[in-house]
């Protein structure tokens, strides 16, 4: 590597044949001129009063510890150093080593690997955006009208694709099924498994066969085709149009809060059964409940109750009840808007880190 050696001053009193070869002056050219003339004018200044706050408390400074400049060649050429510093004493007088180092093809190495990396990341964005598409086209592009109804909804992945989605299928038969679920996972893995298991349980609860019937065999189908131990939460509901009720099944998922406007209070919609992709064997239950006039259910994943504040507190199932009661004459998309307005402001500036999916269906 290149040596200069300098007093307290800056002034060159020696170099060695690398100095010579690395910048393309004779040493001659050199000794009596101080170090800036191996720098780009716009640094000069800088490092003259570098140098004189260096030369009331000097250190020493080894090679590979970081400093990085800019030297400049006879030629006016500029390129990349590195450089050390060690100094001694002789009574007040100190000498001063530099020791540098062309560090060009150091970064050249870094330049390539950056772009790179930027490369694959924007590579990697770009299938993340081509997944996002993907799965918005498999969700309802619209809610079908449910005569005497009324059904509103959110769906806001925390990343470019999420691991919830939701259906609302008609039946064309006065019944339409509303369906929320959650793959337990995040990620392509749980985009893609999303998709399949979405087109298992169209299939599945397609035809004549009760929700009972049809998420057995979603479940059975799904377990038979997924060897990455992943799992989806769900919770379906069958809307009667005809006799004001909903069928419901869930499969380990959080259970809906059904808001009663004769009784003026809530409660849980909820079943027994595992998560769909554990056991081909699992039981699933199905129950039916009147929904009257002006009743609503808010169907949720665990996005909105987990959702964490900056000290790590959830937003949790009561303040979902609140928010419930206090927008109970509320429109279904009001309330699907209060809610995760109500979520947004809990977690405040930190960011989402799970998939939030709200459903609200009211009876007219």
């Amino acid at each position: 590597m290149a040596i200069v050696i300098s007093n307290g001053d800056g002034i060159i009193e020696e170099v060695n044949a690398k100095t010579e070869q690395l910048f393309g002056f004779e040493s001659s050219e050199l000794i009596g001129k101080t170090v800036e003339c191996l720098m780009p004018d716009d640094l000069m200044e800088k490092h003259i009063e570098h140098r004189a706050r260096y030369k009331s408390k000097p250190f020493s400074r080894a090679m590979g510890a970081g400093l990085e400049l800019v030297g400049r060649k006879k030629n006016g050429e500029l390129f990349p150093i590195e450089i050390g510093l060690s100094y001694s004493r002789k009574g007040d007088a100190i000498r001063v080593n530099s020791y540098i180092l062309d560090i060009t093809g150091r970064k050249q190495s870094e330049y390539i690997s950056l772009t790179q990396a930027k490369t694959q990341k924007d590579g990697i964005e770009r299938e993340f955006q081509m997944g996002h598409q993907i799965q918005i086209s498999l969700l309802p592009k619209e809610i079908p009208h449910i005569p005497g109804w009324s059904v509103a909804l959110k769906w806001l992945p925390a990343h470019e694709v999420s691991g919830d989605f939701y259906d609302v299928i008609d039946r064309n038969n006065g019944e339409h099924d509303l369906l929320i679920a959650d793959v337990a996972d995040k990620g392509i893995p749980a985009a893609l498994f999303m998709a399949f298991a979405n087109t298992i349980l169209r299939a599945s609860l397609d035809g004549n066969s009760t929700l009972q019937e049809g998420i057995t065999r979603a479940n059975q189908l799904i377990c038979q085709d997924s060897s990455q131990g992943l799992y989806v939460t769900l919770f379906v509901a069958r809307i009667n149009t005809k006799k004001g009720e909903i069928s419901f099944v869930s499969a380990g998922h959080n259970p809906p809060l059904h808001y009663s406007n004769r009784k003026e209070h809530y409660s849980t919609l909820t079943t027994k059964g595992l998560p769909l992709g554990i056991d081909p064997k699992a039981i699933y239950q199905q129950q039916t409940v009147q929904i009257e006039p002006m009743d609503f259910i808010v169907f949720y994943t665990d996005g909105v109750t987990e959702a964490n504040d900056a000290n790590g507190d959830e937003f949790g199932i009561e303040r979902l009840q609140q928010v419930i009661l206090n927008q109970r004459n509320a429109t279904t998309e009001e309330i699907v808007y209060l809610i995760s307005k109500a979520v947004n402001d809990f977690i405040g500036l930190d960011y989402l880190k799970d998939d939030i999916t709200i459903m609200v269906a009211k009876r007219k």
